[in-house]
Parts: C-alpha cells; structure tokens; sequence
C-alpha cells in the first residue's frame, strides 16, 4: 500500500514527535542534518498547535505514521527579506517546514511523496509558491527539494529560535499552472 497523506489529528501527535526523537537521534556534530533540537524547535506543543491550525500532516503507510510536515499559509518572517524569484503577493505563499521521515523507512521514496502532496494541497488551497529552507549542510534535503521541481533562491542567513542565525538555502517552487502528476509531483 502506498503513502497516504492526511491532516494530522491529536490522536497522531505521538507519534508524529516519535519521528522527530528517531531523527534527532541520528544528528551528530559531524552531520547535523536539519540541526532540530527537540523541545526548543521543535516542541510538542508547537506540533499541537500546527495540528490545531490545520497545518500539520502525516504520511501514513501500513497503517503506521512514516512521515509527517508542516505547511503553513503566508509567508515565514524569517524570509522577509530573500530576493525570491518567483512573485508572490504573502498571501498566496505556502512554506514547507519539519518534513520529516521515520529513519526506518527512509530510502522509499516518502520524502518526494510528502514533498508532491505539499504541492498539491498547496496548489489546491490557493497557494501560487512553496518556500522552504535547508541549512547549509544539509545536502541530502536539498537534493531531495530539487528533485521535486524546487529552484535555489538564496543562500542567506536565518534565524532560527534553536540554533540561532544559521547560513540557510532558501529553495521555491512555482505552482501556477501545474496541474498535477504530470506537473512534477
């Protein structure tokens, strides 16, 4: 059975915080990956309020949680001042942020299918873009966004409430006129 992505329900935040403690496990100072910290960013109660937002999302497989993410509407303070070059009024922005997949069961292909799912309910909701970040380092992300049709913007400093300002890939993907698998997704 394939993934299947749904807005995330209370009953899920478990075990969506599972995925982040199994990831975050596997940061080392070597290879920081997305540098989370858990309880700082993220935080359970940030996840709740995401859930509550309508902005969290869980890929499930097997019955199990494997992947979750947060797609939010407008754009993120923190890339107020990026040289996007894709315009787009803030309103008809979508950020992608804390995509992350269950370490045993990466290598699947659940990241690109998030990632296309992002696209869709995006694409659906009214969104014209999708921004999102990787930190510099962070190879394997930015890989899997620009297989998934993003373009880099901008390397720029960020600041993140963890890990303070950080050199961030900032990364787009124009929706407009997509229409679906064939789009890219």
């Amino acid at each position: 059975m394939g993934l299947v992505v749904r807005s995330a329900s209370t009953a899920d935040l478990d075990a969506v915080w599972g995925l982040f403690e199994a990831s975050c496990a596997l940061q080392t100072p070597e290879d920081p990956g997305p540098d989370w910290h858990l309880g700082v960013y993220p935080t359970r109660e940030g996840l709740a309020a995401r859930s509550a937002a309508g902005e969290l999302y869980v890929g499930e497989k097997d019955g199990l949680v494997r992947a979750a993410m947060v797609l939010g509407a407008g754009e993120d303070e923190g890339y107020a001042s990026a040289p996007w070059t894709i315009v787009a009024r803030p309103e008809d922005v979508r950020v992608l942020h804390l995509l992350v997949v269950d370490p045993s069961a990466r290598g699947q292909g659940l990241g690109r299918q998030m990632v296309g799912e992002a696209c869709r309910i995006a694409r659906d909701g009214g969104g014209r873009v999708i921004h999102l970040d990787a930190l510099e380092g962070n190879d394997a992300a930015e890989r899997l966004y620009l297989a998934c049709g993003f373009v880099r913007a901008c390397v720029m400093a960020v600041h993140y409430d963890d890990i303070g300002d950080a050199r961030t890939t900032l990364l787009e993907r124009d929706l407009a006129g997509e229409g679906g698998a064939e789009a890219g997704d």
